[in-house]
């Protein structure tokens, strides 16, 4: 049986967590990081596929996670 945690105690390292994350993601557009792992794996990444795939959609995906956390739904737990 799955228990979920308490939102309340783990939100704010989750925050921090989301945040170095999106910085770390800014980080790789800077760095031109979508051309490069093209280039790295013969598939085409363009810059604004990178931003959609994974600063939006991984953005939605934590922000659910983080509505889950605190209301503790448990299956915000595999997010986090």
């Amino acid at each position: 049986m799955c228990h979920p945690v308490d939102g309340r105690k783990i939100l704010p390292l989750y925050l921090v967590a989301i945040g170095m994350q999106f910085v770390h993601l800014t980080e790789e557009y800077v760095a031109d990081f979508p051309d490069n792992f093209s280039a790295l794996t013969g598939s085409h990444l363009s810059p604004n596929a990178f931003v959609l795939i994974a600063i939006l959609v991984g953005g939605i995906a934590y922000f659910f996670a983080g509505f889950g956390l605190t209301h503790r739904h448990p299956v915000a737990n595999y997010l986090l």
